[in-house]
């Protein structure tokens, strides 16, 4: 069979594994239908775009990257890594790219603040034109200075859409990760939440708190599908906060302060949780009441449990070992493992 008797779809499976700069220079030469197919998204399910600069030299660094070159002329892609790898050709490729991106967008530390405000309004395009098929967003970070005056009036994707209404419309996201400041606004646009949500991670530390209304009402909508959850940080969360999440009866991994763990009592999903134990003294009871509510979960088998006291000296010595007791009860009793980490 040669291969002008396959169909479409059979070609489009046979492009998926190519890559970018193949789809770009090889594939539409070859005849008239492979130049309409490369331009088909499907065909670039298997492209990512990275933009790392590890081993370009100082002056390939004067040219475009490869990857620069696919996201400009891509009309899809399956994931961006948006970093601080990236140049100014990333950036100008980014800010001009029109490509739909098909499973996963990432951003690394200060991936966001490397974007200058033209690139984040054609980041809302780019999110708003994958609304139906972008599966995971992760490290979305929205700054309240954003919507500052001083940095020409709220930002707004190219049709005036704001950046939570174009979230909101992410309806088929499996993955969700938010940082985002305490003082940014929020009017209730998530409330509805994402009926097809597993993942979800929220700031909590003092630094960049994320909306408390915004946390809570994408737990309550998203309880009866999440699966993991991570709202690690320094901050205890609110008790309205807690009551939403004890709510989420599905979880399998849970990442968070230790002040949640009265919400998880009796949950039977939950295989792993990684607990962050922010306290200056008594830390043993606090892990002697962690470990007693991990004894009600009765699918967990592994726990990793981190601690942070500014215990010095005989205190601290005396408090590693009554947590260390506990543990070792603990595992006897529950057959599971637990990770110790002490930042004494």
């Amino acid at each position: 069979m040669s291969m002008e008797a396959l169909s479409d779809e059979v070609m489009l499976r046979i492009f998926a594994p190519l890559s970018g700069t193949a789809l770009l220079d090889v594939v539409p030469l070859v005849c008239k239908r492979w130049q309409k197919l490369s331009r088909d998204p499907r065909a670039w399910e298997g492209v990512a775009v990275w933009g790392r600069e590890y081993c370009r030299t100082e002056a390939e660094k004067e040219t475009p990257p490869v990857d620069a070159r696919v996201l400009l002329h891509a009309p899809a892609v399956r994931r961006i890594n948006i970093g601080s790898q990236w140049d100014r050709w990333m950036v100008s490729a980014f800010t001009r790219s029109k490509a739909v991106v098909l499973h996963k967008l990432y951003f690394d530390a200060i991936g966001w603040k490397i974007l200058p405000r033209a690139a984040r309004v054609a980041l809302l395009d780019m999110l708003w034109r994958s609304r139906d098929c972008v599966r995971e967003v992760h490290s979305l970070q929205f700054d309240k200075g954003d919507e500052a005056a001083a940095a020409g009036g709220p930002l707004r994707d190219s049709e005036g859409r704001s950046p939570l209404a174009i979230l909101a419309q992410l309806k088929r996201l499996h993955a969700l990760g938010l940082d985002m400041d305490e003082g940014y606004p929020y009017a209730r646009e998530l409330a509805a939440g994402f009926p097809e949500l597993r993942e979800l991670q929220v700031n909590t530390y003092r630094a960049a708190k994320l909306p408390e209304l915004l946390t809570v009402d994408l737990l309550t909508a998203v309880a009866p599908t999440l699966r993991d959850v991570d709202l690690h940080g320094d901050l205890p969360p609110p008790p309205v906060m807690l009551k939403a999440l004890s709510k989420c009866k599905s979880l399998r991994q849970v990442r968070a302060h230790d002040k949640v763990m009265n919400s998880l009592r009796g949950m039977q999903h939950i295989e792993e949780m990684t607990i962050f134990v922010w306290q200056d003294s008594r830390v043993s009871n606090r892990v002697k009441a962690i470990l007693e509510v991990c004894q009600t979960l009765g699918k967990l088998f592994k726990l990793n449990l981190n601690i942070w006291s500014s215990y010095r000296g005989t205190s601290r010595q005396v408090e590693q070992a009554e947590c260390k007791r506990h543990i070792r009860a603990y595992e006897r009793k529950k057959m599971s493992d637990v990770n110790l980490r002490m930042g004494w």
